[in-house]
């Protein structure tokens, strides 16, 4: 049986979530008090047990200057010993009939592994979200601008400079201001960080993460100023050995994009047109 997710699931559903992706008992708990809702996930019940689970969080697709509503597939998961039975691909189908229900137009998802792909393109979704990565040495980074500042970033800025960063593609992902004060506070409690940097010209933001010596970028972006500055100034506080940073597709020139995202249309596929959809910043 399919159905919404209750308060009495959450200790099978935590369990299932340490089991199946291997996050710590504190970050499943922080998951669970700061973002799920039981309306936004669907458990999939046999015999009492929950068997499988899919969250679904609405998203706002924004299509040049249509907003449609949408929803971001997250936390796919089937316990080891109900494997091989479909249940995946039965809460799938399950969400899309739900959001057609609801009006909606298009469920997108980050595929876990590259193996996923195909898996995910047998059930009706395509790939149009693209990424560069590249790696910096802080060796190479421009001068610190005299006068920058560096300073946590609020979730009125990171949502402000967002949208004018990338409102101008042919479909962006809008997380709302909920959204984005959770990605927040989740660096905040485990050792990463959103950033806002201001020059004498211009400002941006970096969603940044150690990884060992290296700091991730998982989404920057900037207004008035180039992403290099940007990164010097950020530099200026991490001390990071080098920057490995995710940038929209087409922002390194002779690179080939990597494969990111997809995105599942319940009706239609409306026309796109400006540059490249972008979607980044996910719970990945």
């Amino acid at each position: 049986m399919i159905r919404f997710a209750k308060d009495d699931d959450h200790m099978q559903l935590k369990r299932l979530w340490n089991q199946v992706f291997g996050d710590s008992d504190t970050a499943v708990a922080f998951y669970f008090s700061h973002r799920h809702q039981n309306q936004n996930m669907l458990v999939y019940e046999a015999e009492g047990i929950i068997a499988g689970m899919m969250t679904m969080l609405p998203v706002q697709l924004a299509f040049s200057q249509e907003i449609r509503a949408g929803r971001y597939i997250y936390a796919v998961a089937t316990a080891p010993a109900y494997r091989g039975q479909g249940i995946s691909t039965k809460l799938l189908l399950y969400c899309h009939d739900w959001m057609k229900k609801n009006g909606e137009t298009a469920s997108i998802l980050v595929p876990a592994s590259g193996s996923l792909f195909a898996f995910y393109e047998k059930r009706g979704y395509q790939t149009v979200f693209y990424v560069d990565i590249t790696t910096v040495q802080s060796a190479l980074l421009p001068p610190f601008p005299v006068g920058s500042v560096c300073t946590p970033c609020r979730v009125q800025d990171f949502y402000r400079l967002r949208d004018f960063a990338f409102s101008g593609s042919s479909l962006f992902v809008k997380w709302d201001q909920a959204a984005l004060e959770y990605i927040i506070q989740s660096a905040k409690s485990f050792g990463d960080g959103v950033y806002h940097v201001q020059t004498k010209t211009g400002e941006g933001y970096a969603v940044c993460g150690w990884r060992g010596q290296k700091v991730f970028i998982r989404e920057i972006a900037a207004a008035n100023m180039d992403i290099p500055d940007v990164l010097s100034v950020l530099h200026h506080t991490l001390r990071a050995d080098e920057y490995m940073v995710r940038l929209p597709a087409g922002s390194i020139p002779d690179r080939e994009p990597l494969p990111f995202g997809m995105i599942h249309y319940l009706g239609d596929a409306p026309l796109l047109n400006g540059s490249p959809p972008y979607l980044s910043l996910v719970l990945d």
